[in-house]
This record gives C-alpha cells, structure tokens and sequence, in this order.
C-alpha cells in the first residue's frame, strides 16, 4: 500500500480496480482510492487460488480463467507482474 494523500470521515470515496496479470492460480489486482482531493492510495494484491478443506494451492477453474480473459488487458500505465514463486532449494 502506498498513501499519498489523506481521507477524512465522512469523505466520499472511489476505489479504481484493474486487473493486472493472471495466470492458472493467481491474479494481481490495482486499486486507486480516490477522495475529494485526489488519489489518496493505491493497493496492490495478488491473489491465489487454493482448495480450503486441504489448504492446497489448486488451479482456478475454467470458468474463472474465461472471466479473467474476458476482462481484457491491463492498463497501460500498468505493471503487470505475479511474484510469489517458490525458490526451490538446491542440495
């Protein structure tokens, strides 16, 4: 998270999302919140997909990826990047 202005109580607010990168089992998302002054932060997230009851990374499923694809590509001013890889070590 990156603040760079201020939002009081009571202020309106806009959050901007944009989707940023995707892959089988992950997406990263941009968030804008916007206050009456101006940007006020942007978040980064990236998300991953996994089976609760086993707690297992898992492939998202088909129709999920259809509806990441169907929102078409990043911003420009966008970054797209999904870190989160496992190093393997070596013996």
């Amino acid at each position: 998270m990156r603040y760079l202005g201020e939002l009081h109580l009571g202020d309106a607010t806009q959050v901007l999302t944009a989707l940023c990168a995707y892959d089988e089992k992950r997406f990263q998302l941009l968030h804008h919140i916007i206050g009456r002054r101006g940007l006020a932060a942007t978040i980064e997230t990236v998300n991953l997909s996994f089976h609760l009851p086993t707690r297992r990374v898992q492939p998202f499923q088909p129709d999920v990826l259809a509806a990441l694809k169907a929102m078409g590509p990043p911003p420009p001013d966008v970054r797209p990047e999904l870190p989160l890889r496992r190093e393997r070590l070596r013996s």
